[in-house]
């Protein structure tokens, strides 16, 4: 981050049981929490295996000129009376492109949807 000093702001534990069939909406965290600024960070720790799901992440994301619109995760609605200032979830696609040099991996279990 470039930061002489880190602060911890928030901590957050979110539980699902194995085989939970509500996925975790695409979200970026920054507009649930009523802050602002680029050195920020968030961790991504599972406390247990993780064997059929894994954390997903759209790259350059984080450069885009409008939030993504937060949500209400239970009934997907706007988490903010007014919507303007925010961008609609876009469609993150089925495949990823990268360096063929770059350290990678799969989870065992994941199914990956190919549309035809």
């Amino acid at each position: 981050m470039n930061s002489d000093r880190v602060q911890l702001f928030h901590e957050h534990i979110l539980v699902k049981e194995p085989g939970t069939s509500k996925e975790t909406p695409w979200h970026q965290d920054n507009p649930y929490y009523f802050i602002t600024g680029n050195q920020t960070i968030s961790f991504w720790t599972p406390m247990e295996y993780v064997s059929s799901a894994s954390l997903r992440c759209v790259a350059s994301s984080h450069k885009w000129e409008k939030p993504v619109l937060p949500t209400k995760w239970l009934n997907e609605t706007s988490f903010y009376e007014k919507t303007e200032g925010f961008r609609a979830v876009p469609d993150p696609g089925d495949a990823v492109a990268f360096h063929f040099i770059t350290l990678h991996g799969v989870l065992e279990g994941i199914k990956v949807k190919i549309d035809e």
